[in-house]
């Protein structure tokens, strides 16, 4: 008997497997087309909202809305569901962690706020305020004793700003290296900070699980939850211990032990994924919040480093391709639209989105004003910084699920979400557009800025060792200790190849996009190393601010990048490196003729004045960080003209640096030609130059008669004299500048006078205009020898590889947009 019931167990066996078979069958076909309709239609929709400068939150909440509510994920079984739940819990807890990770907690223990701070706190305030005044309204039908737990998650929720969304919308936007966009993407990191740094605390000290509350609630007794507040504040506390004290040591070896060029072994992910996952996990057991406590553990682990860069761009991966689509479909399924109560859903939306901007956006204009910022330009900033995102949708799901909102209350929220996204690029682009209109109509030049008011100038670089002169640079031009100092924007200049095109990827910051080649990393780790070196060693405190860029693009466009992001950051001077390098002997190589040409294109597209730096030992010799305390001797060379202006402009700002020692020379053409001379064969005989007595005060004038065609030039003369009595007042005049005055007769002993004038004083550095009023005269001697026009005639002469190796150049142009315009339809023809 016992054989036979075998037998017929054995007998029902085939029937059981065909129905496990053809459940899990139905189950995997299900899985593949709610993922596959759900990757494919997020990523369809995608396409055409990212022309509209949206998200990918607002693509992956549609699809999610549609998706969630047909058949689709009817066909996933209960207990599947289940599983889904889990692994949405344990993504949600990644989502948190990599956002605490991302963030910079030492920027709450500043002693000195700065701006992005200040606008941050005051919105965070003011939404407070406004639910505060507003209590009685918002929480009208709330149970009284929910009522200030109400209000607060309330507040908590309004006044947080979705700092990753925001980011994106920047980048999208392209507004990313615009101070508006700058500002809006750090003050929302601040703001995130805040508000879940607080959020976090708030969780921890309250109730968790519907059975400790209501025994709590009916016995009058709080000492369960002090217990358990007291319980969970040591163990989250013994946690960041550990993580301070052993994961960051951990993570040091590994960074350590994997220089940049060798690969992080994957294993090393893996252990540190699962334990976060289990760290997190244990303190959800014993009463505190899960996504919280990995957003704490975040902030405590190192952020710096390779291991730390591979983890966050992982996570990120896994969360933006696969998790947040499957997600929003599963938030989707709790949108059941016939809960939605008509006209009364629609105020209350309207009532809702409305609370939260009226605080984002009265705060903000009160601080951007405080700070200096224009109207417009504050209400920009509050609306940007009134973005949610994926923070907000977590946590209206969380409500749903514990009771707190009903189905009604939940399609409140996540429709909020999408508002406030939808809206944002509308206003962003239209108020973007008007500052660049109006920056576009400005004439920036280094001679409308004080020299004691904060510059905001480009530096341009293309390799490591170029970096070095441009710092030298940068810190003659912080001028005097009492100036505003400096706001530098250093950018990378890297060409498209294939292989950097092959590991591009879009990039998750205000940079549009990231690239992952060994080489360029390396190259670009090595640039920022030199940067940080420089500003920590040299006590510039805030008086320098500097922010990185990259423009990878090929270089018959890359004068483009360089236009539009002086654009974007304002910037009133640009600095190119040269094309040509120094070789070990003195001389100049053969040189990058791909860069000349990138120079080129510049000079006649730039919104701003530009600088070219011919390098050749500015850096100084032996240690670049003793060389930076060294003096720099430094000659201005000045013989007239609006370009010269600029260059005497600028000279005046570093002559206030205590490291440098400047000298005016005074180039004065005494040579007048005439008809039979071999420059007037070459279209100079009609340019007549008539030298007079020239003195240094303001009263003092010299006559010029030029071509009739030259524009203006008794008001080119008046101009001289201005910016040169000026100058000579307030620097020569008191002993703090030197002066030198030459008589030249010819292009070659202007060259040669200048060189005996290096050998004489010692200049490393030679500040020269591109094209003087005395350049055609100039040029015309030196058009035998001219080798970079771009340059000018002084300018390539100085250049030249028989010229002393030891001075470098710097030749100025000042922005003219008449002159640019003139150049451009002369390209176009």
């Amino acid at each position: 008997m016992a054989e036979g019931r075998s037998n017929a167990t054995f007998l029902l066996h085939p029937r059981m497997t065909c129905s496990i078979e053809d459940t899990m069958s139905t189950n995997l076909y299900a899985w593949f087309v709610g993922l596959s309709s759900l990757l494919l239609s997020s990523r369809i929709l995608h396409f055409f909202l990212r022309m509209l400068g949206q998200p990918r939150i607002i693509s992956e909440n549609i699809v999610g809305i549609i998706i969630g509510n047909t058949n689709v994920l009817s066909l996933i079984e209960y207990k599947s569901q289940r599983m889904f739940r889990i692994l949405f819990e344990y993504g949600v807890m990644c989502h948190f962690f990599v956002l605490g990770l991302e963030m910079e907690p030492r920027n709450l223990l500043q002693r000195s706020l700065p701006r992005e701070a200040i606008l941050a706190y005051s919105g965070i305030g003011s939404t407070y305020l406004v639910v505060t005044v507003l209590s009685n309204i918002i929480g009208k039908g709330v149970d009284p004793m929910d009522k200030v737990k109400y209000l607060v998650s309330l507040a908590l929720s309004l006044s947080n700003t979705s700092s990753m969304v925001l980011t994106r919308l920047v980048t999208d936007l392209k507004i990313g290296k615009s101070e508006i966009g700058r500002t809006a993407v750090k003050a929302a990191v601040h703001c995130d900070l805040v508000t879940l740094i607080v959020m976090a605390t708030y969780l921890s000290v309250q109730t968790n699980g519907s059975h400790s509350a209501d025994h709590a609630r009916k016995t009058k007794d709080f000492r369960l939850d002090v217990a358990r507040t007291v319980t969970v504040f040591f163990m989250v506390a013994a946690e960041l211990w550990i993580v301070r004290r052993v994961v960051n040591p951990t993570i040091e070896w590994i960074n350590r032990k994997h220089p940049e060029g060798k690969p992080i072994d994957g294993r090393f992910l893996f252990f540190f994924f699962l334990g976060l996952l289990f760290m997190s996990s244990v303190a959800s057991v014993l009463g505190s919040n899960s996504k919280m406590n990995a957003f704490l553990i975040g902030l405590a682990m190192i952020r710096d480093g390779k291991l730390s860069r591979q983890l966050v761009k992982a996570i990120n991966i896994g969360l933006g391709e696969f998790f947040f689509p499957f997600y929003y479909a599963f938030v989707g399924v709790n949108m059941d639209f016939s809960h939605w109560k008509g006209n009364k859903s629609f105020f209350d939306l309207v009532f809702l989105v409305s609370l939260g901007m009226t605080g984002k956006v009265l705060g903000t204009l009160v601080a951007a004003l405080y700070l200096g910022f224009g109207v417009p330009d504050a209400i920009c900033l509050g609306l940007m910084l009134d973005v949610k995102g994926h923070y907000h949708v977590l946590a209206a799901t969380n409500g749903i699920e514990v009771g707190v909102l009903d189905k009604s209350g939940y399609i409140l929220n996540v429709l909020c979400v999408l508002t406030t996204v939808l809206y944002i690029p509308l206003v962003a682009v239209l108020i973007v557009k008007l500052q660049r209109r109006k920056y576009s109509k400005q004439m920036l030049t280094l001679q409308l800025i004080s020299p004691e008011s904060r510059l905001r100038m480009m530096v341009c670089v293309q390799g490591p060792e170029q970096v070095p002169g441009m710092i030298r640079l940068i810190e003659a031009t912080k001028g005097a200790p009492t100036s505003e100092g400096l706001v530098v924007h250093a950018l990378d200049l890297v060409e498209l190849t294939e292989r950097a095109a092959a590991t591009l990827t879009y990039g998750s910051g205000p940079e549009a996009v990231e690239v992952s080649d060994e080489a360029i990393v390396v190259m670009r780790e090595q640039i920022t190393a030199a940067y940080q070196t420089y500003l920590a060693g040299n006590g510039n405190g805030n008086r320098i601010s500097l922010r990185r860029h990259l423009a990878i693009s090929n270089y018959s466009n890359m004068h483009l990048d360089v236009c539009n992001a002086a654009q974007d950051a304002a910037s009133t001077f640009i600095v190119m490196p040269f094309h040509k390098k120094q070789r070990a002997d003195g001389s100049m190589d053969d040189g990058n003729p791909e860069l000349r040409a990138v120079n080129k294109k510049v000079l006649r597209h730039a919104p701003c004045s530009v600088g070219i730096l011919v390098d050749r030992g500015l850096r100084g010799t032996g240690n670049f960080s003793a060389a930076i305390s060294e003096d720099l001797n430094v000659g201005v060379v000045f013989i007239g003209g609006a370009d010269d202006r600029e260059a005497l402009c600028y000279a005046g700002r570093i002559a206030g640096c205590p490291k440098v020692v400047l000298t005016v020379v005074r180039l004065i053409v005494t040579r007048v030609f005439d008809a039979d001379d071999d420059a007037g064969q070459s279209g100079v005989a009609s340019r007549y130059l008539k030298v007079a007595e020239y003195g240094f005060r303001k009263n003092s004038s010299r006559n010029y008669l030029l071509n009739p065609s030259a524009a203006t030039p008794d008001e080119e003369n008046r101009l001289d004299n201005e910016c040169f009595s000026m100058f000579y007042d307030r620097h020569i005049a008191n002993g703090r500048v030197g002066y030198v005055e030459k008589y030249i007769g010819s292009g070659p002993q202007a060259v040669m006078t200048l060189r005996d004038l290096r050998e004489e004083i010692g200049l490393n550095l030679y500040i020269v205009g591109l094209s003087g009023r005395a350049s055609p005269v100039l040029k015309a001697e030196l058009r035998e020898w001219e080798d970079c026009p771009e340059l000018g005639p002084l300018g390539d002469g100085l250049a030249a590889s028989d010229f002393h190796f030891g001075t470098s150049v710097l030749v100025i142009q000042q922005h003219n947009p008449e002159r640019q315009a003139e150049e451009d339809l002369v390209q176009d023809d």
